[in-house]
């Protein structure tokens, strides 16, 4: 019997919706994920993704985020956040609550993506 190769197709939305739930929520001291199942959705995108890809955009969503929270950045290290990932039409919203400030994200269906600090 042969073996084959069966490849995904690439999802940057979901992969771009991932890293930034990750590199994001690894910016506050503790995250809780109230959306544990969309959670593990994405993951599932993002560990099909080729190594160097995911470092890729981890860097580029690490600098993003420096740039869109400023100074906040290292305030944010001493906060407990929930976060809550929610699908709504063709678009992917993240929110980080803390009590004091909030980091929305919102992913288009290309994997574009915006920071905002709320």
């Amino acid at each position: 019997m042969g073996s084959f190769n069966v490849k995904k197709k690439a999802e940057p939305q979901k992969e771009n919706a991932y890293i930034l739930y990750m590199m994001i929520g690894s910016l506050f001291a503790k995250t809780y994920c109230r959306t544990e199942v969309m959670e593990e959705k994405l993951y599932l995108s993002y560990v099909e993704m080729n190594r160097n890809t995911q470092e890729t955009r981890e860097k580029q969503v690490i600098s993003a985020a420096e740039n869109a929270l400023g100074s906040i950045v290292c305030d944010l290290s001493d906060i407990q956040c929930e976060a809550y990932i929610v699908s709504r039409g063709d678009r992917f919203y993240l929110d980080f609550l803390t009590g004091f400030e909030e980091v929305h994200v919102e992913v288009d269906p290309k994997g574009g993506y915006i920071i905002e600090l709320l």
